[in-house]
């Protein structure tokens, strides 16, 4: 569950502006991760504790593996670093 949420919060909507992230390049990764705590249409907000979509979620299952906001935060964008192989069976090109 914690690498699945990796890819839907960070790997999917990271592609609109690194199109090779999934290949390991990232150009910019301050950009990137701009880009990804202003997008509005993904639930990584909530996740940060901004509610974006607070009725929308129960965010319990993937808050329960980490500490803080901090901790799930360094996770996501630490994916190169991660197993992204684990999900890669799973999800949806």
């Amino acid at each position: 569950m914690m690498h699945l949420s990796r890819y839907i919060h960070v790997l999917n909507p990271g592609e609109l502006v690194e199109p090779q992230i999934r290949e390991g390049i990232i150009r910019d990764p301050l950009k990137l991760q701009s880009f990804l705590q202003n997008y509005k249409w993904s639930s990584y907000l909530d996740f940060l504790g901004q509610g974006n979509y607070p009725s929308l979620l129960n965010k319990e299952i993937i808050s329960g593996y980490f500490n803080s906001v901090g901790e799930y935060k360094n996770f996501s964008l630490s994916w190169k670093n991660g197993n992204f192989d684990l999900i890669s069976e799973i999800s949806l090109d």
